[in-house]
């Protein structure tokens, strides 16, 4: 008790709740130019279909395991808000993958109007909600660091691994279909530095906390602690990988398309890459 009162009176306490509402704010204000990105694209072939199966997965697993493990009502109310929100990404990708495509095929494909600004701003709102928010679905928002998980319901440890693993691994199959198509186009760069800052800050709030700090076992704290961890801030690497992609290997390429671009393209629903 002693570690923890002499902690509170430190720095640390202000730091680790700073970072959390950087991290919040961040992942909330970075739904902005991807709206904007998406609704002017009118696709999504940006976007990985691999990426969205893992989002889902991670919805699912995370929704189950903040339940089994009693979490706050907050952060399950919060984990469903994002798996309602993918299960619409979900037929937005279809909406925008398929069936627009399809109708951009059909005779008479040029006279289509474009889909409503309503329709496409909700397509681009749905967009960016795993990559930037995915620190909010851990087991404690960002203000308040994850303490360790009970062990009274392993089948929630479990799905929160589980979880963690879709989150972690579901920005491979982005940057393989970036690499694929040679191109970042469809999504927006302030959407995955937005993704960066919230998850370092993520981080600095949980080893800035009073909970690790005064922890008598850091050790074991990590490691109760490291599903939420490894979901947040093992996304970072992937982050910079697409940071370089953008920014470094497909740059020119960014610069090419811009000089091409045309008001008679202006009108095309769909851009081709």
């Amino acid at each position: 008790m002693s570690r923890m009162t002499d902690c509170a009176a430190t720095i640390w306490p202000v730091i680790s709740i700073a970072s959390g509402v950087v991290s919040f704010t961040t992942s909330l204000v970075a739904s902005i130019p991807q709206v904007v990105e998406t609704y002017k694209e009118k696709s999504v072939d940006g976007l990985s279909p691999l990426c969205l199966l893992c989002w889902i997965s991670g919805d699912i697993t995370t929704l189950v395991g903040a339940i089994l493990t009693h979490q706050l009502p907050f952060q399950i109310i919060q984990a469903f808000y994002y798996f309602s929100t993918d299960l619409i990404l979900c037929y937005q990708y279809y909406y925008y993958g398929v069936r627009w495509r399809n109708r951009l095929a059909a005779p008479g494909a040029r006279h289509l109007a474009a889909p409503s600004p309503a329709k496409g701003l909700l397509a681009s709102f749905l967009v960016v909600g795993r990559a930037a928010a995915a620190p909010l679905l851990r087991r404690d928002s960002v203000a308040a660091p994850p303490l360790p998980l009970p062990s009274s319901d392993p089948f929630g440890i479990v799905s929160s691994w589980v979880g963690a693993s879709f989150y972690f691994f579901s920005r491979i199959p982005q940057l393989i279909k970036n690499y694929r198509r040679k191109s970042t186009d469809g999504l927006s760069p302030l959407l995955f530095l937005a993704a960066l800052t919230a998850n370092l800050t993520y981080c600095v709030s949980v080893f800035t906390s009073c909970e690790f700090l005064a922890s008598p076992d850091k050790p074991a704290y990590v490691w109760n602690a490291l599903p939420f961890i490894m979901g947040s801030g093992g996304t970072v690497v992937f982050d910079l990988i697409y940071v370089y992609q953008h920014y470094f290997l497909y740059r020119q390429k960014g610069q090419h398309k811009q000089l091409e671009y045309s008001p008679e393209t202006e009108g095309s629903p769909l851009v081709s890459h």
